[in-house]
């Protein structure tokens, strides 16, 4: 597993390669909601095989997630970032 992120307010693009990362939920419901997004994740991974490539938090459920708050992406690691 591997961590990127992209620092807030910088639109210059660059992916930084993260050593830790906090997610911070404002109630149990939305940690639930995002642990449902995950498992949803690695169920199509797993179905999909090396065909998976990513899923975004926001257009799992935007009611929970609206574009206004920090987007997750899980995605399948590439070989080239192993």
């Amino acid at each position: 597993m591997k961590i990127y992120g992209y620092e807030n307010g910088d639109d210059s693009g660059k992916l930084l390669d993260l050593s830790e990362v906090s997610i911070c939920f404002e109630s149990s419901e939305e940690a639930e909601r995002f642990a449902d997004f995950a498992v949803r994740c690695a169920n199509n991974m797993k179905a999909m095989g090396n065909g998976y490539d990513h899923e975004h938090l926001i257009d799992f459920d935007e009611k929970q997630f609206p574009s206004s708050k920090p987007d997750i992406v899980i995605a399948r690691l590439s070989e080239a970032n192993r």
